[in-house]
Formats: C-alpha cells, sequence, structure tokens
C-alpha cells in the first residue's frame, strides 16, 4: 500500500495510527520553536502541559545550561511563560545555521505537552511528540507563500537532534535563503540538543517534499511551517504563524479521517505521498 501524508489548514486530523505507536503522552521530549512573524517581533514562549497525576516537569537547554522546574497537577493544565529574558534559548533568527535552541523536556510521570509560540497579531501551537516517537526519516510539509507579502515572510523548518554525534542527510526541494538551491543535498553534524534551521528566501519558497533521514538510524525531531503565511494562498487577509511539529514516516499511512468545522463552508487539505504512483482516494472518489 502507498502510503502518504495529509497537511491540515483549519481542521481536525485522525489516523489509523494507533496510540501506541504514535504516543503524544510521555516523561520525555525533545522540541525547538519556530519563527513567527517579523524577526524584530518579541515572541512570547508558552508551554502548556496536562497528565493524570500530579508530577514535576523539567525544561532544559542543554547547550545554555538554562533549566526551568515546574509543578504540574494533575487533570489540569499547567501553563508556563517563558520569561522575556530567557526568550534567546528558545529561538534565534538565521538560515541554514545551527544553533543552541533545543529544549529538552523530563518529567516525574507521564504528560502531554503543547508548545505555543505568540506574538501581537500571529500564533500557533503544536502538540510534542515523545523521544520514543520520533523517526529517522521525515518529509517535510509546508504551505506556499505569496509575494504580497511583507519581506518578513518565508516558510521555515528546524531539526532537533537527540542525540551527540547525529549525521543528517537533507535533500532540499526548495531554495533557501542562504546556501541551498533546489536539488541540493547537504549533510549536517548535530549534537544533542542542538539545532539546524532553515527560511526560504522572503515572500516565496516551499519546501514540500523535501527528504530529512539520519545515519544510524539515529531519532530527530523536526519542525515546520511558514514565519506567516496566508491560507488559502490566494489572499493576504488573512496571515498566521504555521507551526507544527512534523509526523516520522515510519507512522505515514494509507487511510486518514478529516473532521472540518461545522460553521465553516471550506477546509484547505494538502497531500504528500511518501511513494511514487500513489492514488490518493477522497471518499471512494
Amino acid at each position: 500500500m502507498k502510503k502518504f501524508f495529509v497537511l491540515l489548514a483549519m481542521a481536525t486530523l485522525i489516523s489509523s495510527i494507533s496510540a501506541q505507536e504514535l504516543s503524544t503522552q510521555g516523561t520525555d521530549f525533545w522540541m525547538t520553536f519556530l519563527g513567527n512573524s517579523a524577526d524584530n517581533d518579541v515572541d512570547v514562549y508558552y508551554f502548556n502541559i496536562t497528565g493524570p497525576r500530579n508530577c514535576t516537569v523539567t525544561l532544559t537547554n542543554p547547550n545554555t545550561s538554562w533549566s526551568h522546574t515546574l509543578n504540574v497537577l494533575g487533570h489540569q493544565v499547567t501553563t508556563y511563560q517563558v520569561a522575556s529574558t530567557d526568550a534567546s534559548n528558545m529561538f534565534h533568527s538565521g538560515s541554514c545555521t545551527t544553533v543552541n535552541t533545543g529544549i529538552h523536556i523530563t518529567a516525574t510521570d507521564s504528560i502531554e505537552v503543547t508548545a505555543y509560540n505568540h506574538t501581537t497579531a500571529s500564533s500557533d501551537a503544536t502538540q510534542l511528540l515523545t523521544t520514543q516517537s520520533l523517526g529517522s526519516e521525515y518529509i517535510i510539509q509546508n504551505y506556499p507563500l505569496i509575494s504580497s507579502r511583507s519581506n518578513d515572510s518565508h516558510t521555515e523548518f528546524s531539526i532537533v537532534a537527540v542525540e551527540n554525534n547525529t549525521q543528517v542527510e537533507i535533500d532540499f526541494t526548495g531554495a533557501t535563503s542562504s546556501t541551498y538551491q533546489s536539488g541540493d543535498h547537504a549533510t549536517i553534524s548535530l549534537q544533542s540538543g542542538q539545532v539546524f534551521q532553515v527560511k526560504s528566501p522572503a515572500t516565496t519558497g516551499d519546501f514540500t517534499g523535501t527528504h530529512i533521514t539520519t545515519t544510524d538510524c539515529k531519532p530527530i525531531a523536526v519542525f515546520a511551517g511558514t514565519t506567516m503565511g496566508s491560507i488559502p494562498s490566494s489572499t493576504a487577509n488573512s496571515n498566521d504563524h504555521m507551526y507544527q511539529e512534523c509526523i516520522p514516516t515510519i507512522y505515514w499511512d494509507t487511510m486518514w479521517i478529516l473532521s472540518p468545522c461545522p460553521w465553516r463552508n471550506y477546509d484547505y487539505v494538502r497531500v504528500t505521498s511518501k511513494d511514487d504512483s500513489c492514488a490518493v482516494y477522497v471518499d471512494g472518489v
């Protein structure tokens, strides 16, 4: 069976993947934030954490020695807002650069974590995958930009290393704002907690289809989105940050169920195939 993945704009996604295969509840996570809106905006970073029992959660940047510990009450959502003085531990602007913005989250009991990036006029959040759910192969999904946006609009993705001496192979399907062109192949070496972040040229670009693998099957966490994008891409009336943790290709599947919101006339769906000659049917058609 040919496998594919679905990128949703404004709709709920359900797959036949079991909870055991792709768990979002655990005690160990790796993550990073993506750039939001203009690089000179002051992004505010939040973590929403919940779990079935009281526990202690520690957030650490292992390469800067930043750390914060908080107590999480069972069956409640605990929100932690990163202090502005600590924001440099979360994100640094730049493209095709290795930065020390990987965050390691550990807990004394099972938790679920949502990372949230907010500015005055743009925000998005993603639920984090546990470290045990990470893989060694990913295919990027973005949403195309429109030329009428400001020079602060980029598609983007970031790779977080879990282990030391992680060799990452990248085959680009789009040009970056520096260094690489579409069709280029790159090999990046990362240490645990380091992040390789990539941006497209301003107001243009789409990295959808970019293939990322690691040697020795070492796990990585991958995040993709846009600093500020428009959905649909034919209009500039609605612009917002898009930020999503990518699902490893090992969990891609052959059946997906979409649950659109009842008060909208339509939802946008983007399909990316893992294999050649993949026929996609919607309601059997």
